[in-house]
């Protein structure tokens, strides 16, 4: 007797060993899975990142050869030009009229530059100089009023930095001028003189500040420069329309509208310092600088009417900074939701601010970080004026968003109880992502998101039903012995009074599920109680309906003691509860819970009525059978479901 007992512990003790290693290698195989598929995605990071850079170099080779093309073109033009000229100055000797051939060739000399450089460099004081004296122009009104004009600025303390009560009356006098004397040497030359006056001490003010060692200067506050900019674009907006307000030639709205271009240059070269200069290397620096960005972008369109300026965000869009930028956010998306998984507030709920601010979602914290982060990246990507760069940067969320859905899908797994709050608070957090995923999707918010979304929304959405059914197994295999007691039930002599021990059977079922949704109802949120009750009441249905209904032989009594119990008691339970994870008003529930409250009445029936019904199956068509079912207050049952119950129902007569 000794040597046996003394077997089965040595047996005992065996299989407690294997199964302690067991459970040791399936968490080593869970730790080698994580890994592997970690650095999966890092391999697939790296393929998007090496293939965005291909295509970039591409088409980086294909604008240096267009480059190229131009550059040829040029060069055959200025041959050209120089060849004209030729022929000009043999013209000038042999009919002697030096002055109007000089000043065609002056043009065209400087045409020549235009090409080279880049820009009209022919309304310089040096060149109007040159004009002058070919055409017997005294210049000296002309340079007087400019004198005048830069010092009247100075006294007035242009450009403004608060606002002003009136234009400045000595200033359009000047502007006038200033234009008048210089149009007389070259058309158009006078509003550059008068322009670029006006403009060079917002120039000057602005790289005093902003550039060097001065405090204003500083990377980590790009809203200084931002702030500066538009500041001057609405305090100096009358006033340049003062200045240069010409009713016929429009000449007050295309010095606005190059004073709006003017300043995004100078932004923009800003920006593009900032970038150079390293901002890549701090994450803080470098978000902080594109967010103010943008949000200088949203205030500088309400005043670029005729879309003349330069977006905010085009020195983020060189095909290098984007894919520096797009493996910036990859890391650092990676390196955050590591740091919040691997340590306990990962899954902790993210605490409500006040008791009107109740989560119907019930974020964890994961989840909400997460969404911060893609949200933040969609709407700086939004404002990209490069489609190319848009497209890189959103290949990059979905990426980040598809890697979020595998992490979810990994702590589902770790997790060997569905009916545990951890488990419950992973199924929140995919719900809550396919939420947004879905409103994305289908809205317009975010239109270059919109494609791919719909393969993303996918895997959210299988994710979703397996932890639902998981959970909605778990719940099912609690009812187990209570569905089984249940069933062993005397259903063809039920008992006629109440004792103890022929109801018991139906409180125990009654009290486990209840048990059971208010575990539930504790862990699931709100938004993702309704799908996740839904789908429970089904699988109850289904499994009270094949494994207890259809294992049972009823009589009519027991058939009515089944529905009253249905009806009478468990319904109003479910109805409760019910109201814990479903939105008010919401039905959908209980389509699938009317199918076995329908085999109830139908196995309720006197025999024959019962037997009628059998024949009605045989002989009419679905929609006629289905009236026919319908007086007795049976509709979610069919012909099949009917002659199936049929086998469950005694003949013999209550």
């Amino acid at each position: 007797m000794s040597e046996s007992i003394s077997y089965n512990n040595l047996i005992r003790t065996t299989v407690n060993a294997c199964e302690n290693d067991a459970r040791k290698l399936l968490t080593d195989l869970r730790a080698v899975r994580a890994t592997l598929d970690k650095d999966l995605s890092e391999y697939e990071v790296e393929e998007v990142l090496l293939s965005e850079e291909l295509k970039t170099s591409l088409e980086a080779l294909s604008k240096a050869r267009e480059e190229l093309t131009e550059m040829k073109a040029n060069t055959s033009k200025m041959t050209a030009e120089f060849a004209e000229n030729t022929k000009k100055l043999d013209k000038v000797a042999r009919q002697g009229n030096p002055e109007e051939v000089t000043l065609e060739l002056l043009d065209s000399i400087k045409g020549i530059s235009k090409l080279l450089e880049g820009e009209d460099s022919g309304c310089t004081m040096d060149n109007l100089k040159q004009r002058a004296t070919i055409k017997g122009i005294d210049m000296a009104p002309l340079e007087k009023a400019l004198k005048e004009f830069e010092k009247e600025l100075l006294t007035a303390k242009f450009p403004y930095s608060v606002p002003q009560k009136t234009p400045n009356p000595r200033l359009k006098p000047l502007v006038d001028k200033i234009i008048e004397h210089g149009d007389a040497i070259r058309a158009g030359a006078g509003f550059h003189l008068a322009f670029n006056s006006m403009f060079a001490p917002f120039e000057k003010k602005f790289k005093f500040h902003f550039y060097g060692s001065r405090k204003t200067s500083d990377i980590s506050h790009p809203e200084w420069y931002f702030l500066q900019i538009i500041n001057w674009i609405h305090f100096s907006r009358p006033f340049i329309t003062d200045m240069f307000y010409d009713e016929k030639e429009k000449t007050h709205v295309r010095a606005y509208n190059e004073f709006i271009n003017r300043l995004s240059l100078l932004t923009n070269e800003k920006t593009d310092s900032i970038l150079a200069d390293g901002a890549f290397e701090d994450i803080e620096t470098f978000t902080h600088l594109i967010d103010e960005a943008r949000r200088f972008e949203e205030s500088r369109i309400e005043h670029d009417v005729y879309k003349v300026g330069t977006s905010a965000l085009q020195p983020f869009c060189p095909d290098d900074r984007i894919l520096r930028w797009c493996h910036l956010e990859r890391i650092v998306c990676g390196s955050r939701l590591d740091q919040l998984l691997s340590g306990s507030d990962g899954l902790a709920e993210v605490a409500p601010l006040g008791l009107d601010d109740a989560d119907p979602f019930r974020t964890v914290e994961c989840a909400h970080v997460f969404y911060e982060i893609i949200s933040r990246l969609a709407y700086r990507t939004a404002a990209l004026p490069d489609p190319q760069a848009v497209k890189s940067v959103a290949s990059v969320i979905i990426l980040l968003v598809n890697e979020f859905q595998e992490r979810l899908a990994q702590i589902g797994r770790s997790l060997d109880n569905p009916l545990s709050s951890l488990f419950q608070r992973v199924v929140n957090s995919v719900w809550y992502v396919l939420t947004i995923m879905e409103e994305w999707r289908d809205s317009e918010k975010y239109p270059f998101l919109m494609p791919a979304l719909r393969d993303t929304v996918e895997l959210y959405s299988l994710l979703w039903m397996r932890m639902s059914e998981q959970l909605a197994n778990a719940l099912i295999n609690e009812l187990g012995d209570s569905l089984l007691a249940y069933q062993g039930r005397n259903w063809l002599y039920p008992s006629t009074d109440d004792e103890i021990s022929e109801q018991s059977a139906f409180l125990a079922l009654r009290l486990t599920l209840m048990r059971c949704l208010a575990d539930c109802s504790r862990g699931i949120s709100k938004e993702a109680g309704q799908p996740f009750y839904t789908s429970f009441i089904k699988k109850f249905s289904t499994v009270f309906f094949e494994d207890v209904l259809m294992n049972t032989l009823f009589s009519q009594a027991g058939g009515e003691l089944l529905l009253k119990e249905l009806d009478t008691y468990l319904k109003p339970e479910l109805v409760k509860y019910a109201h814990r994870f479903t939105r008010p008003k919401s039905m959908e529930w209980q389509e699938p819970l009317n199918k076995i409250l329908d085999a109830g009445r139908f196995l309720a029936l006197p025999n024959d009525a019962l037997q009628q019904l059998l024949k009605d199956a045989d002989v009419q068509l679905s929609d006629e059978f289905d009236e026919t079912l319908a007086t007795f207050k049976i509709r979610h049952l069919g012909a099949v479901d009917v002659t199936r119950l049929a086998a469950c129902r005694s003949k013999q007569r209550s």
